[in-house]
């Protein structure tokens, strides 16, 4: 028969071993983005413009980590669309609100330089609404995961700057739509639902 005491004992030492020698860090990134496009049918021009906060904490033990990322995005367009004779502006505003658990493999480390992915499990929550009526045109709830490759580098011993190479993000989305006909699509690829090409970050880590 087994001991049940001394299993038990040698499970939270093997756990406060683990605790004990992991890196807890907490860590956060700003992403700002623009897009400007002239021409089209009846589209004219669309302007875009994104702000992004992304808050995470975690720990990394040895070259694998295990994080959570909570994350806030806002994105306003402008459009110019020909109605016949008459040029008329819409503007729209995009908000969206994600939870991101994630597990972090370095791939390789050059000293203080390291290059590592991220494998995302992501759930959002987006809404639009025409500024000009008020109105919401859709919402829409997105589950997906993606492996997102990125630098860092250790500026001091507890302080890391990284950047996210969000245009070369693979991953895989599963949209189901809500508006006055519900919608479900399915994605696949590089560098979608990304509205910023590069995200760059700061972590702090707790030695």
């Amino acid at each position: 028969f087994f001991d049940i005491k001394r299993i038990v004992f040698l499970l939270v030492f093997i756990a406060l071993s683990f605790c004990g020698s992991a890196q807890w860090f907490v860590a956060g990134d700003i992403s700002v983005g623009l897009y400007n496009k002239e021409s089209g049918d009846n589209l004219l021009g669309l302007k875009k413009q994104s702000f992004g906060i992304n808050p995470a904490f975690g720990y990394i033990f040895g070259k694998v980590g295990v994080a959570y990322s909570m994350g806030y995005g806002i994105e306003n367009q402008t459009e110019d669309i020909l109605k016949g004779d008459i040029i008329a502006k819409k503007e729209t505003r995009i908000q969206c609100l994600k939870f991101s658990p994630f597990v972090r493999y370095v791939i390789c480390k050059f000293h203080d330089l390291s290059f590592y992915t991220d494998m995302v499990f992501r759930l959002s929550f987006e809404s639009s609404k025409n500024i000009s009526d008020g109105a919401f045109e859709f919402e829409k709830n997105v589950y997906g995961i993606e492996l997102r490759p990125a630098l860092s580098y250790w500026l001091t011993n507890r302080l890391v700057i990284f950047s996210k190479f969000n245009f070369i993000t693979l991953g895989y989305y599963h949209t189901v739509g809500k508006s006055d006909i519900r919608t479900v699509e399915n994605q696949f690829g590089f560098g979608l639902n990304n509205s910023t090409i590069v995200s760059t970050g700061l972590v702090y880590v707790f030695r």
